[in-house]
Formats: structure tokens, C-alpha cells, sequence
């Protein structure tokens, strides 16, 4: 059946599209493409024959007509096989987009497009997506963690123009005591924070991470000091030590370790923590591209 918009997919010459429905012109191309070669091996054979007196030669008007079958014949090859590629290529691309869709849709979690990475690593550590704007659908990456260890993943976001509001949260509920929470992060720039948060008991409190960029930062450089310090004494380095001192070529990658509390809670309570770049939240601009942070860990201390 001749559809018109099949055609118009294959970008084609009118003149063919005209002619022909989008599925013959492979046969068109492959027929018009033996009728040059025929035309072209009959020239070929006729000039040997009568280079060698068995024929006579070709006379000017078989030349002529020759020439003209042999030129439409390679124009329509040529344009037939044309219109055939384009609408090939014009076919894996639909069908690559509507693959790609299948998997965006797949990855949807609340209306919210998260790669599988990203929301395998949020499913393991308990994290929940609280805010996402701006944040160019990167919620966490990997290959530069603190310890050197290149798969490890971390939360992270990136947004050139520092305009995302980023949060991510975990929930946890307590018994009444003496708490502390640390975690590890870094940043470009001012402004992104930790944050601990008890409703009930009106209880708000952050701690901004250091803005290192990716290079130095306070665990790095305690363990050169630690490294030194025991290469100094002839003592052995633990291999976990030794790799802290040694990643990004001895650089380091900007990770400090935060602190909160500690704080006391007077009853039982679900307290809330996690990172943000939210003034509601942090209670400052967020003034960097981005920031990376891991790693928490609430522990009671007495």
C-alpha cells in the first residue's frame, strides 16, 4: 500500500517518490543496479571482440544508447539506494528513540526520571528524593570517593549555574539519649549542608561542607600526616592508609568529614538527616556547581 508519509521519511527525489511506494525502491536499486552492470560488461566484451577482429565495432548509435541506458540505470541505482539508506537509518532512529523512552519510563519512580544507579544506591542506603530541581538528573556519581576505591558511589549533583535545589533524606527513629552524626562530603563552592531535623521537638540543625573543590580536604590530609608520620618512624602503612594519601596522584579529592551534635533527645523521636542545597534548609545560598557527600553515620555516644 502507497503511503504518502512513507515517503516523506525517506527524503527521496520527487520524481521517485512519485513513482513508487517506499518498500519497492530496494527492488528498483537492485534491478536498476544489474541493468548498469549488464550494460557495462556487454560494452566491455564487445570492446575486447572487436579489439580482437571477431566482431565488428560498435556502431555510434548503440554507443549512444548504451551510455544513455547506462547513465538512467546508475542514476536510478543511485538515487533508489539513496531513498532506501535514508529511510533505513530514518527507521533505527524511531526505533532507537522509542527504546530509549521504553527505558526512560522504566526508570520513573514518582514521577521522577532516576537511573537505575542512582536509585539502587538511594534503595540501599534508605536515602528518599525530597527535592530535585535543577539538578540535570544526576543525583549521585562515583570514581572520586574519599578512600580511592573507584566504584564506590556517593550522592552528588552538578549544575553549571549552581540553581539546584538538591535533597535527599533518611528517617530514622530513636530512643531518648546523647546523639552525634557525621558524614563526609565536599564542594565547589559554599552553602551545600548536612542536616539533622526532629519536628517534634523543634530541633534544626546543619553543618556546611567544606568547599575543597576536588582536591586536598581534611581526610586527605590527615592521612599524609599519618602516612609521614609512620614512614618517619620506620613503621609499616596499612594499604587502606596508604591509598587515602595517594588518590588523584597524591592530591586528594576535596572530602572532609562533618559533624553534628552532640544533641540530646528527651523522648522517642524520628529524626530526619541528610545533604541539601536548599535555603529553606540550609538556611544560605547555595553558591557552587556542585557537591558530593557519603558516608553518614548516626551513632549514640552515650
Amino acid at each position: 500500500l502507497f503511503l504518502p508519509s512513507q515517503v516523506n521519511m525517506l527524503n527521496a527525489p520527487e520524481w521517485i517518490a512519485d513513482l513508487l511506494p517506499a518498500h519497492g525502491l530496494t527492488l528498483v536499486a537492485i534491478i536498476a543496479g544489474i541493468v548498469a552492470l549488464f550494460v557495462l560488461l556487454y560494452a566491455l566484451v564487445h570492446a575486447m571482440l572487436s579489439a580482437c577482429g571477431l566482431v565488428p565495432p560498435m556502431g555510434r548509435r548503440l554507443s549512444l544508447s548504451l551510455l544513455a541506458v547506462e547513465l538512467i540505470a546508475l542514476v536510478v541505482a543511485a538515487s533508489t539506494g539513496f531513498a532506501v539508506f535514508t529511510h533505513v537509518m530514518e527507521v533505527q532512529k524511531t526505533e532507537q528513540a522509542a527504546r530509549d523512552e521504553q527505558r526512560r519510563l522504566l526508570q520513573m519512580h514518582d514521577g521522577v526520571f532516576i537511573r537505575d544507579t542512582d536509585w539502587e544506591y538511594f534503595q540501599g542506603k534508605g536515602w528518599t528524593l525530597v527535592a530535585h530541581d535543577n539538578c540535570n538528573e544526576r543525583y549521585t556519581s562515583r570514581s572520586e570517593h574519599w578512600t580511592g576505591e573507584r566504584d564506590r558511589r556517593y550522592l552528588d549533583s552538578y549544575d553549571e549555574q549552581h540553581r539546584q535545589r538538591y535533597t535527599v533524606m533518611h528517617a530514622e527513629t530513636l530512643q531518648p539519649g546523647t546523639y552525634r552524626l557525621t558524614a563526609c562530603g565536599r564542594a565547589n563552592g559554599s552553602g551545600a549542608v548536612i542536616f539533622l531535623t526532629d519536628a517534634a521537638q523543634g530541633l534544626k540543625l546543619t553543618a556546611e561542607i567544606p568547599a575543597c573543590d576536588n582536591r586536598g580536604g581534611g581526610i586527605w590530609e590527615k592521612a599524609c600526616a599519618q602516612r609521614d608520620s609512620l614512614e618517619q618512624q620506620g613503621a609499616p602503612v596499612p594499604d587502606d592508609l596508604r591509598r587515602i594519601a595517594e588518590v588523584n596522584d597524591g592530591r586528594g579529592y576535596g572530602w572532609s568529614r562533618m559533624e553534628i551534635g552532640p544533641f540530646t533527645l528527651k523522648e522517642t523521636s524520628t529524626v530526619s538527616y541528610g545533604v541539601s542545597t536548599d535555603p529553606d534548609i540550609s538556611g544560605r545560598s547555595w553558591l557552587g556547581q556542585w557537591f558530593s557527600a557519603c558516608d553518614f553515620h548516626l551513632e549514640e555516644i552515650r
